[in-house]
């Protein structure tokens, strides 16, 4: 094959354009809003009648229900969507164009574009399983199968060998506040996760009691409350006394995140099952995932920022956790199954990463709005990609190995349930984020924004199907209370966001 340089005019033309960076970026957009809609249609006309409609035909259409919230004036809007089908054959065309057009690349930096092209190669499988049922050539498991496992390594590979890390700012010593305090903010953490284990020896599950109960969780609420104040202190503050709050952030950080491991190793000794059976546990479980990253970011950086998201991030997993109610007896299904039990471990820690970057986002919004320092900003900005890229990675682990837990609980590695729809989704809107960062499609503030936008497809990932009432996955709660609550916080997130990134246009960030 000539390279593309030697093509005619009209034939390179057309396999740039095939092969752009904006039909990648359109196509990302397509496929969130298709399968979103499919999972709405699954919720009133059932998972086999909408599959066909969305992801088996090559035009689709949703009507909003003239039954569901504001339905008296939403009832009868109608949108229009390319199917599934057609969504498909324009990736399958773009994947292919854009690997004609990097191979020059590939020969020039085979370390950074070789997990690209394994990606790239993983994905074409994965579409042509999509299409063998349609072309009635199988089912498309094993090409399925393979496809994502392709994937998932090119993905690895991309990140951990695709060129030398830029170089970062050495870490800050912790304040001069004695060895034994340091000693105590290094081992709180351990120490809260360890406390639980060590009292049910003499005290039996009475002593896990306590620690799950309303004293842990009632204590941690109004600490993180405090923490959140103090860091925003640190961080948006213009004259304090910098000494002793950053101490005292750094500390409550600390106790927070032992609480926090408290809690869920009490957890884990009353229900004798590890934390990713029931939605609270899994909960608690992302929220000391959370604790503990900001508190290792907050002991390199001492500014109050990674605190200032991590108490975010506590607060938001407890409120919610306080609204779930501990299921005593999980599905047997769930409880047996060594496969789910790493696709929820590692997804949910994929989710904590997703959190943690929503919440670096909103932190950068909001210090646009505060007046942040720019070197501030643009740090906070390298935290936040990090923590999307790793969340990427575990949200694609976690959905693989979701596929085979189904494989064998229900007998197919993927059915377009709604849960799956939306982990898939989330998948998607990550990748158009890093997608447009890499090919410059967005600067600094798009970028923000798109990240900060995450957290509702991630709120939609997680609880959607709750929602929904619809689907193998759905559990937790589904009242009217968490529908307006999630309402709340997509017009709060889309406001933040609107603002804080025309502020950052107007500083030049």
């Amino acid at each position: 094959m000539r390279p593309v340089s030697q093509l005619s005019g009209h034939a390179a033309k057309a396999l740039r354009l095939a092969g752009s960076s904006h039909v990648t970026a359109t196509i990302f957009v397509l496929g969130i809003a298709i399968l979103f809609f499919t999972s709405l249609a699954e919720a009133t006309h059932g998972r086999e009648l909408a599959v066909q409609a969305f992801i088996g035909s090559l035009l689709a259409s949703w009507t909003y229900p003239a039954h569901w919230p504001l339905g008296e004036w939403l009832g009868g809007l109608w949108i229009m969507l390319p199917g599934g089908p057609v969504i498909g054959a324009a990736a399958l065309i773009n994947l292919g164009a854009a690997g004609l057009l990097r191979l020059g690349q590939l020969r020039r930096k085979p370390r950074s574009m070789a997990g690209l092209a394994i990606i790239h190669a993983g994905l074409l499988l994965v579409l042509g399983a999509y299409f063998t049922p349609i072309l009635r050539l199988g089912n498309g498991f094993t090409l399925a199968s393979i496809g994502s496992a392709i994937s998932i390594i090119g993905l690895l590979i991309h990140y951990l060998a695709g060129g030398k890390a830029k170089a970062t700012a050495p870490a800050k010593a912790l304040p001069d506040c004695g060895k034994a305090m340091q000693m105590a903010i290094r081992a709180l953490p351990l120490a809260g996760l360890l406390a639980p284990a060590l009292l049910c020896l003499p005290l039996g599950k009475a002593a896990a009691n306590l620690f799950g109960g309303a004293f842990i969780l009632g204590s941690l609420i109004p600490l993180s409350a405090m923490l959140l104040l103090l860091s925003a202190l640190v961080s948006f503050g213009r004259h304090y006394p910098e000494q002793p709050i950053r101490l005292i952030v750094l500390a409550t950080l600390a106790l927070v995140s032992g609480l926090s491991g408290s809690a869920l190793m009490a957890v884990v000794i009353h229900f004798e099952r590890p934390p990713v059976t029931e939605l609270r546990s899994v909960l608690l479980l992302v929220g000391w995932a959370c604790a503990l990253t900001t508190l290792h970011v907050e002991k390199r950086r001492l500014d109050g920022l990674a605190a200032l998201a991590g108490a975010s991030a506590i607060l938001v997993t407890l409120s919610f956790a306080g609204l779930m109610t501990a299921s005593e007896a999980p599905n047997p299904a769930i409880d047996q199954r060594h496969w789910l039990i790493l696709h929820v471990f590692v997804i949910a820690c994929g989710y904590a990463a997703m959190l943690m970057a929503v919440l670096f986002a909103n932190v950068r919004l909001a210090g646009a709005l505060c007046g942040m320092d720019a070197d501030k900003g643009r740090g906070i900005e390298r935290i936040c990609a990090r923590a999307l890229s790793s969340g990427v990675i575990l949200v694609c682990i976690g959905t693989f190995t979701g596929g085979l837990w189904a494989t064998m609980a229900w007998g197919r590695f993927w059915g377009w349930d709604p849960k799956e729809n939306a982990a898939l989704m989330l998948i998607l809107w990550a990748m158009l984020a890093i997608h447009c960062r890499r090919t410059g499609l967005m600067q600094g503030p798009g970028y923000v924004a798109t990240v900060a936008l995450t957290g509702p497809v991630l709120l939609w990932s997680w609880a959607g199907t709750n929602l929904l009432g619809t689907g193998l996955h759905s559990y937790g709660f589904a009242d009217g209370a968490a529908l307006w609550l999630c309402a709340a916080y997509l017009a709060a997130q889309l406001a933040l966001a609107v603002a804080g990134r025309k502020r950052m246009k107007n500083d030049g960030a």
